[in-house]
């Protein structure tokens, strides 16, 4: 496979990918970002996060056009995304997971949209399931820090003439955001390590900025959910980077609806206060903070992904010990009822047991 990306010598639009270690997945997403047709010019940054030898090799031996950045120390998502962003030359982001296959005209829908609403700082895609189901539609967040998925049924709750929406946010496997909105936020925020969270604390630091995030149901991007990460670990992460946001945003969130997955009314309350938001924008306009980023330190980003890395290990090993200190009597009681005569008996009596029981039955 000879995978060729477009290479402008003046791209408007800069997608940044972080990839470590799905090459198929990989193949695929950059395969259809070099097919996807678009009128607007872009690069692609591809940031090798600690990658494994076979995402390298798609990268260095079927993928021309790229500009690819390697590092050794595994940054995370938002880590990832900063070191691709101090190399992107656009004055527009897109943040791309590794995991995320593009349709047709995906970008000039984001581009279109992000150009008609100078008030909003990002715009995100609608997310399809790998079989071109629908996954989600941008998505609303609970005073709790969770997160529930709009799908087309947002459409019912919206203006007929409009063809974005505003939602709380939008997940990163597709997200275009403004360069200068980027650096007004401060970029991704490394504590939320390696990932999850890092969509959800970006938009929130886009609408405290008094800019809107939007989702436009035109740009459709395929998306393997939650393939990057064990269910185990994924769910401690979960906890972790939940209790970090509720910590960063108690303020913005408390105003916020509470959880009501499901509820047709908490839903549309949580619709109308984004959309009652984006209007505001709209109306109020947006003049940024002149915040131009300092020039990038590789050292001092390792350094602190390395502390950051070094503190999750200790929560995950204590999280995984007071589960053993849970578990050990159970296994112990287990034990001891396993080595009893009962049990033994009870082993021998079970089949005939099963026997008795099929003859009981009626017919």
């Amino acid at each position: 496979m000879n995978i060729v990306l477009p290479s402008s010598p003046d791209p408007r639009v800069s997608i940044l990918i972080v990839t470590a270690k799905q090459p198929e997945l990989l193949a695929r997403g950059l395969e259809s970002l070099a097919r996807c047709g678009s009128a607007v010019p872009f690069e692609v940054i591809v940031v090798l996060n600690d990658a494994i030898p076979e995402v390298k090799a798609v990268v260095r031996e079927q993928v021309s056009g790229a500009v690819v950045i390697d590092s050794s120390v595994p940054l995370g998502l938002a880590g990832g995304s900063n070191r691709a962003r101090s190399a992107a030359r656009g004055e527009l982001l897109v943040l791309f997971h590794d995991d995320a296959e593009a349709e047709p005209g995906w970008l000039d829908a984001l581009v279109e949209t992000i150009d008609a609403h100078p008030e909003a700082g990002a715009v995100g895609s609608r997310m399809l399931n790998p079989d071109g189901s629908p996954q989600s539609l941008g998505n609303v967040l609970w005073s709790d820090g969770n997160a529930w998925p709009l799908g087309a049924g947002l459409r019912s709750l919206l203006p007929a003439s409009e063809t974005a929406c505003a939602v709380d946010y939008c997940g990163t496997s597709s997200l275009l955001v403004r360069a200068s909105t980027w650096d007004a936020v401060g970029g991704a925020d490394e504590r939320f390590y390696p990932a999850y969270y890092v969509d959800v604390d970006l938009c929130l630091g886009i609408w405290s900025l008094g800019q809107a995030v939007l989702c436009t149901p035109a740009s459709r991007v395929r998306h393997v959910k939650s393939a990057s990460t064990e269910s185990l670990f994924r769910a401690f992460l979960f906890r972790r980077n939940q209790k970090l946001l509720l910590e960063k945003w108690s303020g913005m969130l408390a105003s916020f609806e509470p959880p009501a997955p499901g509820s047709v009314e908490g839903l549309q309350r949580a619709v109308e206060r984004a959309q009652a938001r984006w209007r505001t924008a709209r109306e109020n306009g947006v003049s940024l903070p002149d915040r131009r980023p300092a020039p990038f330190d590789r050292a001092a980003q390792e350094r602190r992904t390395l502390e950051i890395a070094l503190d999750l290990q200790r929560a995950w090993t204590a999280e995984l010990a007071a589960e053993v200190a849970v578990l050990r009597p159970r296994a112990e009681a287990l034990a001891r009822v396993e080595g009893s005569q009962w049990w033994r008996l009870y082993g021998r009596l079970l089949p005939l047991l099963r026997i008795l029981r099929r003859l009981s039955r009626p017919g």
